[in-house]
């Protein structure tokens, strides 16, 4: 892993991103790359905002931006080991994401899952979780404010199946794991009364033996009509480190592309959520 983008904002939130990102990078050798942005009222005839204002809230954010980054090192343990840069901006983040992981050769993205109720709020970086893992070329890891970091032990990887025919698409997880006994759980929510032995589901099985036959894994099928409450009920059950979502067109995962089922399970888990890319 080259490089690990982490959207900044000063929350709580952020700081817990932040952090399990540091943890990350001391283990994957990866360089961290911190970013803010500040809204700027567009100007007209009435209201004009001098340059001058706008170069002193950008000094302000680059000064808050560095003693923010000093915090987190001295936190992490070995820290001032880490490679670390840091750049500010005015605008939105999802205008800039496809430039400054081209730019900063970013493979990965940690932020912070928080969704702000003021308005003004949703315009910085860490409120908009949910677009950008909509727009991002590369993963996302989403990081609830109550996550703690820890070794990537079990992974809850909630797929159809059906699309899943090369282990590459496994790459992130396996690439932040330094462990090689890590447990991955495939899991699996059916609509109720069509159980654990439908023909469909042995023939994804099937498929999934033999992609997956030389890495430690299971099939975890749960019957719920919610998508999002089976997967609630699986992480509360089973407790797995990370859960893993890949969204595809035409599949199971497409639905958690809708909105409000991706908001409801962002803002109701505990537990780091990784968002894998096509």
């Amino acid at each position: 892993m080259r490089t690990i983008l982490v959207p900044v904002d000063f929350t709580f939130g952020s700081y817990v991103a932040a952090y399990y990102a540091a943890n990350l990078a001391q283990t994957t050798h990866a360089k961290l790359f911190f970013f803010h942005t500040f809204y700027i009222p567009v100007s007209n005839q009435e209201f004009y905002i001098s340059p001058d204002v706008i170069q002193n809230i950008a000094l302000k954010a680059k000064k808050q931006l560095t003693q923010f980054i000093e915090e987190v090192k001295q936190a992490v343990p070995n820290g001032a080991s880490l490679e670390t840069s840091s750049e500010v901006s005015a605008g939105h983040l999802q205008t800039m994401l496809s430039q400054l992981i081209l730019n900063h050769q970013v493979d990965l993205i940690v932020m912070a899952t928080h969704i702000q109720k003021n308005e003004l709020l949703k315009m910085v970086t860490g409120s908009q979780a949910l677009s950008t893992i909509k727009q991002s070329e590369v993963p996302v890891l989403v990081i609830p404010d109550s996550a703690a970091f820890r070794k990537i032990r079990t992974v809850g990887f909630t797929t159809s199946l059906e699309d899943i025919d090369n282990i590459d698409v496994l790459w992130p997880v396996l690439q932040i794991s330094w462990l090689t006994d890590i447990m991955i759980s495939f899991v699996v929510v059916v609509p109720d009364g069509e159980g654990k032995h439908s023909k469909e589901q042995l023939e994804e099985y099937l498929l999934l033996e033999t992609t997956f036959k030389n890495t430690p894994h299971k099939l975890e099928v749960i019957e719920n009509q919610n998508i999002t409450q089976g997967i609630l009920d699986y992480v509360d059950k089973n407790k797995p480190d990370i859960l893993v979502t890949m969204p595809k067109k035409h599949t199971f995962m497409d639905s958690l592309t809708h909105k409000s089922i991706t908001e409801s399970v962002i803002k109701k888990i505990n537990i780091p959520v990784l968002c894998l890319q096509e």
